[in-house]
């Protein structure tokens, strides 16, 4: 039986949290020997809004913020400027989709400025 390491999951759910995973099943990710998450079918990401969390039981992963979080994870999202984000996505996602991940990008950033030194492992 793999373990998933505690750590990645959590990265696995913040980045999905960040590009609104509204199709975040269990069966849409892989389990590496080394514990390690890898995610696959992005078809329904970059959602517009925030996802209902009361289907978190069914679609766990992207609807929820993690408990935790890694500090090299919060690190690479604190030096993701939002023009950054605008930049890099004008030509791949609408002004809204663009907009929607600035936003969840911030309600990842004050989940950890709120929880403090309990945000990170």
């Amino acid at each position: 039986m793999q373990v998933i390491d505690p750590q990645k999951m959590s990265d696995t759910k913040a980045f999905s949290f960040l590009l609104g995973d509204s199709d975040g099943s269990v069966s849409n990710f892989h389990i590496t020997p080394d514990g390690g998450v890898v995610r696959f079918d992005f078809d329904q990401d970059f959602a517009v809004g925030i996802l209902d969390t009361s289907r978190a039981v069914s679609f766990p992963i992207g609807r929820t913020l993690p408990e935790k979080y890694t500090q090299k994870f919060i690190t690479s999202l604190s030096s993701l400027e939002p023009s950054t984000i605008r930049s890099r996505f004008t030509d791949l996602l609408t002004e809204e989709e663009i907009e929607f991940v600035i936003y969840r990008r911030e309600m990842i950033l004050e989940d950890v400025e709120n929880k403090g030194t309990q945000a990170f492992f």
